[in-house]
């Protein structure tokens, strides 16, 4: 019984190992992106590990994510901020008016309602930036594409977007569950993304 369990190629090292792993890419997510503004590209390493590490055992886990972190920071960076000026903009915007007592302003609405359909490319263009090498405009154009081509991406990508929006309401109320959500959501959303990218995938990536 302990040979099976202790064996390299058996479930419950190789879940070990998974579940060290994602422990790792979580904290190094969650130390890379503390100044905020590099929010976007700690999110492109963390999922880029997640994909090329976790699930791929590519060499060093913590040298392919500064790897990752370096080589999409600006596209990344771009990338998030777009997806924050909608959420943050129709929250606060929002929030303001009413605790001011106010009328919800045109502004406010449309943020707010636009927060779904874009935060759907969310997923796609974690893959893009970790798979080719674009402009941010293009990225975001593709981004679009995939989320709402065919329109099974797109419930599956609000799908992930909302459990992403779950996942950090539970690190708010239990901050441990920092150490491992990050990575989590990203294997989660990975499972269907690379699925349906795989057809477009170039043969060979970035080593």
């Amino acid at each position: 019984m302990f040979k099976k369990l202790a064996n390299p190629d058996g479930w419950f090292v190789r879940c070990g190992t998974i579940f060290f792993d994602m422990v790792v890419a979580s904290v190094l997510f969650v130390v890379t992106s503390l100044p905020l503004i590099t929010l976007g590209p700690a999110f492109a390493a963390l999922y880029g590990v997640t994909v090329q590490n976790i699930f791929g055992d590519r060499g060093s886990l913590v040298k392919n994510y500064f790897r990752l972190f370096r080589e999409n920071f600006l596209n990344a960076m771009c990338f998030m901020l777009f997806f924050m000026f909608f959420l943050a903009g129709g929250l606060l915007i929002g929030h303001a008016v009413e605790v001011s007592g106010g009328e919800t302003s045109l502004l406010s609405m449309v943020l707010r309602v636009l927060i779904i359909p874009i935060g759907a490319a969310f997923p796609f263009g974690l893959s893009l930036l970790l798979h080719f090498d674009n402009t941010f405009l293009n990225t975001l154009k593709n981004a679009f594409i995939f989320a709402y081509t065919p329109p099974l991406h797109f419930f599956i990508a609000v799908a992930l977007v909302a459990a992403l929006a779950l996942s950090v309401l539970l690190c708010l109320a239990i901050p441990s569950f920092l150490l491992i959500l990050p990575a989590a959501w990203c294997a989660i959303a990975s499972l269907p993304v690379e699925k349906y990218m795989k057809p477009y995938l170039p043969e060979k990536h970035d080593d």
